[in-house]
């Protein structure tokens, strides 16, 4: 490990807009070298074949009005993302960096309670933390801390990593509104679904743990903006009306006010802000939480952590996020503290090692060449998630298309219902009896789902009516059902297959449907030793409903844009990022139904299905294949 040093620029391999000005670049260089100089005073480590390189440039993504009083440069954002130096091997377990705790952005560290004592940050709720336990106001939280470091500019002892961030925030689908372009090149599909899904919730958190955008401006203007006007008097304006012109207009008039994040500080030397405009800035600053902040433990909850935000994701990592987060949640400490209940035993008072958090590579690594770049993974996230989450859409490799249980009585599971079969009881019925068929085929010592169509062994399966202790599925016992899905490769989830089958089998013998039964005709199809006509007929019926359930999205996809036109605007450099992202996603999606369409058509031969028997079969005494 070795203190950082120095400063590189390169391009980004994900970057496709052409250079921005010199200017930009050379300005964005003499950011990345203050902030280097930063991680040092502060005790941050980079491994000594790693090192931190400036992009060439994306646009920045800011509102659509913003763009009219831009100038091309001023949209420019220089990303930072981490390279190897040269030709080396890494053995698994060394650390790619070190951060100390005392270098995060946390509510604990910022200064937003010394300003304002009335802000207490946010606790866990519950001795363990992870997203159950973590308190739906640690986004929130997080945000408003990051907004005042801001606001202090050059008094705040982040400022040269608060230059590093992208001023505009980053632009999520959560901003794309109906009849937006960005918006239309998502119709119908998981992006939109999920938003849909969103905009009913009423909780503080949505199913997957993010912050709802309902409950952020909940709290902003509830609490939040309350904060800041304590913290810096006189920021808040007591008006009604923005004081001056802004970039919520279309306004391209000289003194137009374009509201970025690196540049409140000077701002608020001059004028006052309206709450409308505080949560502009507010919000920009929560899709920075929302995008680079990591859990740390009990005490600091959620925090933005330097450097460790420049690794890019991949699914297919190289490093992992390590951070003991077990401390006192009163003051962080790791060991024996004065808030530990000790009853007569006197603390040994003995001083603690820094605490730090780090990213560890996973595994050895041989780079064979120089400026190679190092990921770490941000979660086993579908790329819809990603795009959500993120405001990126990672490879298609890890492409997966969803469909709600038809016990979802929404749009989009009454729509599985329709395809799959004429009747949504009926698939209602079928839903539950496949619901108690994958309960029982979990095997409780192997940690992880068994891969799709796996060969379920009937005897097995039915001697075990009764669920194991511990049934290893993906969904909650109290919630309806799993998701269905397809992935890029074109196989089809088992809970999908067995819908198809079990809707199927009731077609075909009415009445006769059960667990017992539905795993008998599938054992049957996987294992064509000699011909079984009813095995054959009930398979290749739930092949055609699969194939009408994709073909149908297919169709849908396919109404606003051709693939040739979805292409052509992915790939064009002179669109906003947003759209283009958007695009590529789209893109990925008709991708991965298209390969599922081809998948099934090899599910229909014998030899075929023999083929792929052997290859996700599985045995009581051996492991599944990956």
């Amino acid at each position: 490990m070795a203190a950082l040093a120095g400063s590189a620029s390169a391009s980004h391999p994900e970057s496709s807009a052409p250079g921005p000005p010199v200017d930009s670049l050379t300005l964005a260089t003499e950011k990345h070298a203050a902030f280097q100089d930063w991680c040092t005073d502060n005790g941050i480590e980079l491994h000594s074949n790693l090192v931190i390189r400036i992009s060439s440039g994306v646009p920045a993504a800011p509102r659509r009005d913003d763009l009219l009083a831009l100038s091309p440069e001023e949209i420019v954002h220089h990303g930072m993302a981490v390279y190897t130096v040269s030709k080396k091997r890494i053995k698994k377990g060394e650390e790619a960096t070190s951060i100390p705790k005392t270098a995060i952005l946390s509510p604990r560290t910022s200064s937003l309670s010394k300003y304002d004592p009335t802000f207490v940050p946010c606790t866990v709720g519950g001795s363990k933390l992870n997203n159950e336990t973590t308190s739906s106001l640690a986004t929130p939280h997080l945000a408003l801390c990051l907004l005042h470091e801001f606001i202090l500019g050059a008094r705040s002892r982040f400022a040269p990593y608060l230059a590093t961030l992208p001023p505009f925030g980053v632009e999520l689908p959560r901003h794309w509104v109906e009849g937006s372009p960005e918006y239309a090149l998502i119709k119908h599909t998981d992006v939109e679904a999920h938003l849909k899904r969103l905009q009913r919730t009423t909780s503080a958190d949505s199913p997957d743990h993010t912050v709802t955008d309902r409950f952020l401006r909940q709290f902003f203007f509830d609490k939040g903006v309350n904060h800041l006007d304590r913290a810096h008097p006189g920021l808040v304006s007591s008006a009604a009306e923005p004081v001056a012109s802004t970039s919520t207009s279309t306004s391209t008039r000289a003194d137009a006010v374009v509201l970025r994040l690196d540049q409140i500080h000077e701002l608020a030397h001059s004028r006052s802000f309206s709450r409308d405009e505080l949560w502009t800035l507010y919000d920009m600053a929560a899709t920075l939480v929302s995008t680079r902040s990591f859990v740390i433990d009990l005490f600091h909850v959620l925090a933005m952590v330097p450097v460790a935000d420049a690794f890019d994701h991949r699914s297919t990592n190289n490093v992992e996020f390590e951070c003991d987060d077990i401390v006192c949640p009163e003051c962080g400490a790791l060991d024996v503290c004065e808030h530990e209940d000790l009853g007569e035993i006197e603390p040994m008072g003995r001083k603690e090692e820094p605490q730090t958090v780090a990213l560890t590579f996973n595994r050895d690594c041989t780079y064979y060449a120089g400026r190679t770049p190092v990921y770490n993974s941000y979660g086993d996230l579908s790329a819809h998630e990603v795009l959500l989450r993120f405001g990126f859409t990672p490879s298609l490799h890890s492409m997966k298309c969803f469909w709600p249980s038809p016990l979802v009585e929404d749009e989009y599971g009454i729509e599985v219902a329709r395809a799959l079969s004429n009747s949504l009881p009926d698939a209602q019925r079928a839903t539950i009896v496949v619901d108690a068929a994958l309960l029982v085929t979990r095997d409780p010592q192997v940690k992880q789902e068994r891969p799709h169509f796996y060969r379920m062994d009937t005897d097995e399966c039915i001697a075990n009516q009764e669920p194991p202790m511990n049934p290893i599925i993906d969904y909650s016992a109290t919630q309806p059902s799993r998701w269905l899905y397809i992935d890029q490769a074109g196989f089809i989830s088992d809970s999908l297959w067995l819908l198809a089958l079990a809707l199927a089998v009731d077609e075909t013998r009415p009445d006769t449907l059960d667990v017992s039964r539905l795993l008998e005709v599938n054992e049957a199809w996987w294992r064509p030793v000699e011909a079984q006509v009813e095995a054959e007929r009930a398979g290749k019926l739930a092949i055609s409903k699969i194939r009408r359930l994709v073909e149908r999205r297919i169709a849908r996809l396919e109404e606003a844009y051709s693939d040739e036109m979805m292409k052509d605007i992915s790939l064009s450099p002179s669109l906003p990022f947003a759209i283009r992202g958007a695009a590529v996603y789209n893109s990925h999606e008709r991708d991965c139904l298209t390969n599922c369409l081809a998948v099934l058509i090899r599910f229909t031969a014998v030899t075929e299905r023999k083929e792929l028997s052997r290859m996700y079969s599985y045995r009581p005494e051996t492991s599944p294949q990956p």
